[in-house]
């Protein structure tokens, strides 16, 4: 194990190279969306990345948008999946789980899109590339 460790590069995120905590914590949350399920009696689940900025906290960030449609969406759930949903206080940057929200059909939601928060503008948000 101590050799993956070694060897294996941890990930890296060229927005916040040259950045301090305190500078990356107020930066626009920036989630990567990889999948989503349906749960039964609690609506669709999306998978994500956090890509960038603030922690992804339900709390602090009620409200996320679609960079692809412009939705906006109630968060109120957040968590980890590991085999099953459990839910958390947050994700953080680098972290991958789960977001319950409003949304009504998984097919609501694209593959690859990037979600925000929706505090920051759609202009000031740099979406990630597709999924390949």
């Amino acid at each position: 194990m101590d050799a993956v460790v070694d060897r294996i590069p941890p990930p890296s995120f060229s927005e916040l190279e040259d950045k301090t905590e305190s500078e990356i914590e107020e930066m626009p949350m920036k989630a990567f969306l990889f999948d989503t399920r349906f749960v039964q009696d609690r609506g669709v689940a999306c998978l994500i990345k956090i890509m960038g900025g603030s922690a992804l906290d339900v709390h602090t960030i009620r409200n996320i948008i679609s960079y692809h449609t412009s939705k906006r969406y109630d968060v109120y759930e957040v968590g980890v999946v590991q085999p099953n949903m459990t839910p958390t206080e947050y994700l953080r940057p680098g972290q991958v789980g789960y977001f319950l929200s409003n949304l009504k059909s998984v097919a609501e939601a694209s593959i690859g899109d990037t979600f925000f928060d929706d505090k920051a503008r759609k202009e000031d948000i740099n979406p990630f590339p597709g999924y390949e």
